[in-house]
């Protein structure tokens, strides 16, 4: 009965611990979850302020395709592009790749660059700029925190580019210049893994593809395309400095002879035959007249090989 009498008196202080548990188990507000996700995300992920060097930070298109003039800025993480149908989202693609050195037939979207020109209009300008920040900067003493690529391709066809500093002043309109800086931050815009065109999409997607373009494909995505180019590239400037280096060879023996003739003509004082002088200067003037294609003094002018006498 005790027992009972004691557990009849702390059933009722359970079930006011349990009413106190669950007022203090109050759901947080949506404000306040998303303060909580929001600290948590900061935690996990540090928002960049400014872009790493080569990231998009703006681009700004006139005249191309179906835009007559639009504008638009890009955040430092990642960006999403959406729209309708026809709106000129692809466009937008296109125009930051030929302002980064693609041609029109790279892009999918015409054969001739002055194809991209909007209709009735004799030009058309894009402008990407870059961020150019970090260890990676690209000459960051003359651009700054950022700079811009420029182009403008006329409705013929014909096109140029200019490199602009952070404050939109001209550095270069080289297309040797525009090379560099893409070599150096390491973007190729007609890299299919750095920008899959729709048709390239569609046909992998929703087509058959042979095993052939996936190959190719995927030798292009991986630059080992480029790579196998360089190294054959490579190679032929190996064996032009091979055939060099043999007729340098060929011809440093000849001097050699040349040479030792001379020295034994002085040592043995031949001075009244004027000819083994002559012969030998005759030798040293075809060895300067020499062209990298001969080898050996068989290649040389008969004249300047006579039959020398015996010393």
């Amino acid at each position: 009965d005790e027992a009972a009498q004691l557990a009849g008196q702390e059933e009722p202080e359970g079930d006011e611990g349990e009413e106190e548990e669950e007022e203090e188990e109050e759901e947080p507000t949506a404000e306040q979850l998303e303060a909580m996700l929001a600290e948590d995300a900061h935690e996990v992920v540090a928002v960049r302020r400014k872009g790493l060097a080569g990231h998009l930070k703006s681009i700004q298109v006139q005249s191309f395709m179906c835009h007559q003039n639009f504008a638009m800025e890009f955040g430092t993480h990642v960006n999403v592009v959406s729209g309708s149908n026809g709106s000129g989202k692809s466009a937008v693609l296109q125009a930051m790749q030929c302002a980064l050195g693609a041609q029109a037939r790279k892009t999918g979207r015409g054969d001739k660059n002055g194809e991209l020109v909007r209709t009735g209009c004799h030009e058309a300008k894009v402008q990407v700029t870059l961020w150019n920040t970090g260890d990676d900067a690209y000459q960051h003493r003359v651009y700054g925190d950022w700079l811009t690529v420029e182009r403008i391709i006329k409705v013929n066809g014909t096109s140029k580019w200019r490199l602009l500093d952070h404050a939109g002043r001209k550095v270069s309109d080289r297309r040797k210049d525009l090379d560099g800086l893409l070599d150096h931050l390491n973007i190729d815009a007609t890299n299919p893994l750095a920008v899959m065109t729709q048709d390239t999409s569609r046909s992998f997607l929703c087509g058959s593809v042979a095993d052939k373009k996936k190959y190719d494909l995927f030798m292009q995505a991986t630059m080992l395309e480029q790579m196998q180019s360089n190294l054959h590239r490579a190679q032929g400037f190996v064996d032009q400095m091979k055939t060099a280096e043999k007729d340098i060879i060929a011809d440093h023996r000849c001097a050699g002879w040349a040479l030792a003739f001379l020295y034994a003509l002085s040592e043995h004082q031949l001075t009244t035959d004027h000819r083994c002088g002559g012969w030998a200067l005759s030798l040293l003037y075809a060895l300067s007249q020499r062209t990298s294609h001969t080898t050996g003094l068989a290649a040389g002018p008969s004249w300047a090989l006579p039959c020398l006498p015996a010393l």
